[in-house]
């Protein structure tokens, strides 16, 4: 399997907050996302400049952070960097995205790379952590919800509201 990551510096100086299930996501455009890419079959950085539905499926337009071409893409390859997702959204074996590395200075996180992985279950332990498995090499590890992201499919349809 092709490990499939952003490139470059996502999520900079963000400040994710988590959210609950009961409240509305709303897209008014330039959210940081990581977004599937039709033309190399990878995720990559970029922000939304607009929002559609088009045949019954919710899209996202991308502006990529490479300057590619801006294109169409279904809700269900995009991830919101600057979201946490609610519990209600970490259902047994969904597909999130994972901070593998960052950096911090004087307290703000400026660098962050995510990586896919699976939720061996959606339960969040006592401690606070998630446990997952990582999509690449199978490995298992313990992460808090804080750094995880889910695929904006998974918001409730009413829940997203398309603003741009």
């Amino acid at each position: 399997a092709r490990l499939t990551r952003a490139g470059g510096h996502v999520g900079e100086n963000s400040s994710a907050g988590s959210s609950d299930s009961s409240e509305d996501v709303t897209i008014s455009g330039g959210e940081p996302v990581l977004a599937w890419s039709e033309r190399d079959g990878c995720y990559w950085g970029g922000c939304i400049t607009g929002g559609r539905v088009r045949a019954g499926a919710r899209e996202v337009r991308v502006e990529w952070e490479d300057g590619s071409p801006t294109s169409w893409v279904n809700v269900i390859a995009v991830v919101l960097l600057d979201r946490i997702p609610p519990p209600s959204e970490l259902a047994a074996a969904s597909g999130v995205w994972a901070v593998f590395e960052h950096d911090v200075e004087d307290g703000v996180v400026t660098w962050r790379d995510f990586y896919e992985a699976e939720l061996s279950h959606g339960e969040v332990a006592a401690a606070g952590s998630v446990a997952l498995q990582w999509a690449e090499d199978g490995n298992c590890f313990e992460a808090p919800p804080t750094s995880l992201r889910t695929f904006l499919s998974t918001v409730p349809e009413g829940r997203l509201k398309l603003s741009v």
